[in-house]
């Protein structure tokens, strides 16, 4: 996986591009393709133009941009969905937090103190793995 911080995607893209990615997509690891394709994730948001630029550099690896959508965390939110199963990544992208506070949050409340919680730390696990 590989950190792009907003200069570096600023010079790749433009100003207004990198907004948009940090905006929209920041916190999240995404799989950037060799080649650009109007199905991935961030093309309706910077255009094929730019994700072909974006392919051409960081082609073939995990990308993580910063996250520009403040909100306060979400903790007993992220915990009940970890709870339920979603995946870090999922839960991430729908309470607008980084995948990173996602798995502060489970590994501060997955620490087995009882045995009701190890089936949380297993889930935590099982993702981490993918």
């Amino acid at each position: 996986m590989q950190w792009v911080s907003h200069p570096e995607l600023q010079a790749l893209l433009g100003d207004d591009k990198a907004n948009i990615l940090c905006e929209t997509f920041g916190g999240v690891r995404y799989y950037i393709p060799s080649g650009a394709r109007p199905d991935h994730p961030f093309a309706p948001h910077i255009g094929m133009e730019a994700m072909k630029l974006l392919c051409k550099a960081y082609g073939g690896e995990k990308i993580t941009v910063p996250n520009w959508r403040r909100e306060e965390p979400k903790k007993k939110d992220i915990i009940s969905r970890l709870e339920k199963g979603e995946s870090p990544r999922s839960i991430a992208d729908a309470l607008k937090v980084t995948e990173r506070w996602v798995w502060a949050v489970a590994e501060s409340v997955a620490r087995p103190k009882a045995a009701g919680q190890l089936s949380l730390f297993a889930e935590s696990a099982k993702w981490a793995a993918r």
